[in-house]
C-alpha cells in the first residue's frame, strides 16, 4: 500500500520551491521564486494520494499511541503522529488549489479491532511494510520527468527521513516480537 506514502516531504517543500531540471538526481538547495510552481496532473495525483495516505497514517498512529501495550510502540506512534501532522502542513504548501481533496477513498482503520500485544505487533509490521513501499514510491517520483521540479526535489529531500523511520520500524518490529534484529545476533 501507499499508507505512509508521504513521510516527510520536508519543511523545505513549499509552493514557491523550484530547482533546476538537472538536479533531480541529487539533493540541492531550494531557491524561492516570486511565483508559485505550476503543478502537473501527475503532481496533483501524487499529492492527493499522499495526503490521503498521510491522514490515514495519522489516524492509525493516534489510536496506537493510546492503545499500545509497549511504551516504545506508543513513543513510535506518537513520533509518527508528530511527523505526519507536520507533513500535512507541508503538503498544503505545495497544493496550488487544484489538488483534489481525495483521489483515494477513505478506508477503515485496519487495526481498530486489534488490541494488546497483537496490536503492537500488527502496527509495527504495518509500519515496516508501508515504509518499504514509500521508499520505492519516492524513489520513482524523485526520478520521473512527469513531475514539476518541486515534487521530485521534495521526494529526494524526504528519502533520508523515510529511511530513518523504516529503520526504526524494522528494529521495533523485532522488539515487539521478542526477537533480536539480525545484525545484532552473535
Amino acid at each position: 500500500t501507499v499508507l505512509a506514502m508521504c513521510l516527510c516531504l520536508c519543511a523545505a517543500a513549499g509552493a514557491e520551491v523550484a530547482v533546476a531540471q538537472d538536479s533531480r538526481a541529487s539533493p540541492v538547495h531550494a531557491t524561492t521564486l516570486a511565483m508559485p510552481v505550476k503543478l502537473t496532473p501527475a503532481d496533483r495525483n501524487f499529492l492527493a494520494q499522499a495526503g490521503a495516505s498521510n491522514q490515514k497514517e495519522i489516524d492509525v498512529s493516534v489510536m496506537v499511541a493510546q492503545k499500545a501495550t509497549l511504551p516504545k510502540v506508543k513513543e513510535f506512534a506518537s513520533m509518527m503522529v508528530r511527523d505526519h501532522t507536520k507533513l500535512g502542513a507541508d503538503l498544503k504548501k505545495l497544493d496550488d488549489g487544484a489538488v483534489p481533496a481525495s483521489v483515494v477513498a477513505p478506508q477503515p482503520n485496519p487495526l481498530a479491532d486489534v488490541s494488546g500485544k497483537a496490536l503492537d505487533q500488527a502496527y509495527m509490521t504495518m509500519m515496516v511494510d508501508d515504509q518499504a513501499s514509500v521508499q520505492i514510491q519516492f524513489g520513482v517520483v524523485s526520478r520521473a520527468a512527469k513531475y514539476s521540479p518541486a515534487v521530485p526535489h521534495d521526494a529526494i529531500a524526504a528519502l533520508p527521513h523515510i529511511r530513518h523511520h523504516a529503520a526504526l520500524a524494522r528494529g521495533m518490529s523485532y522488539t515487539v516480537r521478542g526477537k533480536v534484529p539480525p545484525r545484532t545476533r552473535s
